[in-house]
């Protein structure tokens, strides 16, 4: 079986990307949902959640967490950033090693596992990987419809890892600028490569 990493900017139209591999009955498993577990009452790290973001301006009245201001402040604070990440991102790879378990035992050709482009960390772990692009101009034109600000997503673009960087070390680029036909021939394309090997 073949873990593939599906990974691109914000708003480069992942999750759509991920949806139409899922109408092809493939196998994927998507980083964010799983970290959006994880800041749940009783989650498994809950309480190191909150040691971490004690501070009241992080909480709704409910007691939920606020992440759209917890993101904003660890793009400022980079020891918090990485506290988080330790936190995160060792439960989400455990999480993801019981799906692929799971998986294999099911006899499947491959996982997609989706993850926003923060870190080359990641590539190591994968036997093949995938970039999504699009036009910088459509990006920020989905961002805003997301509801962030022209600021919110000027931060956000610049504490992600820039598209030229990755084009050297992934196997696929996937150009999502044109329709969604476009994109469906692409997936196909790869789908062909990969049941090849």
């Amino acid at each position: 079986m073949q873990t593939i990493l599906v990974i691109g900017q914000i708003g480069v139209g992942k999750s759509l990307f991920m949806s139409l591999l899922k109408e092809r009955a493939c196998s994927i498993f998507i980083a964010d949902c799983e970290i959006e577990k994880l800041w749940r009452f009783q989650s498994p790290c809950y309480t190191e959640l909150k040691e971490l973001f004690f501070e009241a301006d992080f909480y709704f009245k409910d007691g939920n967490f606020n992440k759209k201001k917890i993101s904003h402040s660890i793009f400022k604070d980079l020891k918090r950033k990485k506290s988080l990440e330790k936190i995160l991102h060792p439960r989400v790879r455990q999480s993801f090693q019981e799906f692929v378990k799971k998986e294999k035992q099911k006899k499947t050709p491959y996982v997609f596992y989706e993850a926003p482009l923060i870190s080359f960390n990641l590539f190591k772990e994968f036997d093949k990987s995938i970039l999504i692009i699009t036009d910088k101009k459509i990006q920020k034109e989905r961002l805003l419809k997301r509801g962030l600000s022209v600021s919110e997503i000027k931060e956000c673009l610049e504490n992600q890892i820039s598209n030229r960087e990755v084009k050297r070390q992934v196997d696929f680029t996937v150009d999502n600028r044109k329709d969604i036909f476009y994109l469906k021939q692409q997936i196909q394309q790869i789908l062909k490569k990969l049941n090849k090997k």
